[in-house]
């Protein structure tokens, strides 16, 4: 699907570089521009140069994890839209709990994910269907 608006600024967090190409790629039809770090304080400093409309960030990362960079950019950006990938299910299935908490701007996808499931959450968080 094509985007007729500006290009979406994606910011994508993950310290496995076959994840964000994949990301990168399957993302490819949006015509994203991507702002790309391996890790939280990178992407801290990225969202400070640069205003994001989406972060995908992985959750399990050396340093600071997803769930604390997202809090810390969600102080400056309060309706920040978010992806949380792990590959680890347990905890995906917390963070959804909180996600919801957050309300309808925070998803969370398990790793590995088809291109298809992440297309579909991009699909619902960036063009909502309004309410019929």
């Amino acid at each position: 699907m094509k985007i007729a608006q500006e290009r979406p600024v994606v910011l994508l967090v993950d310290d496995h570089q076959a994840v964000r190409k994949l990301v990168v790629d399957t993302l490819e039809p949006y015509n994203c521009q991507f702002l790309i770090a391996d890790d939280g304080d990178k992407a801290l400093k990225l969202a400070a140069e640069t205003p994001v409309d989406l972060v995908i960030s992985d959750l399990e990362m050396p340093g600071m994890n997803g769930d604390e960079l997202i809090g810390k950019l969600a102080e400056k950006t309060p309706d920040l839209r978010v992806i949380l990938m792990s590959g680890n299910h347990d905890k995906l299935d917390k963070v959804d709990k909180v996600a919801l908490a957050r309300g309808n701007r925070v998803r969370v996808v398990g790793k590995p994910f088809l291109p298809s499931q992440l297309r579909k959450i991009v699909d619902d968080l960036m063009f909502p269907k309004p309410a019929a």
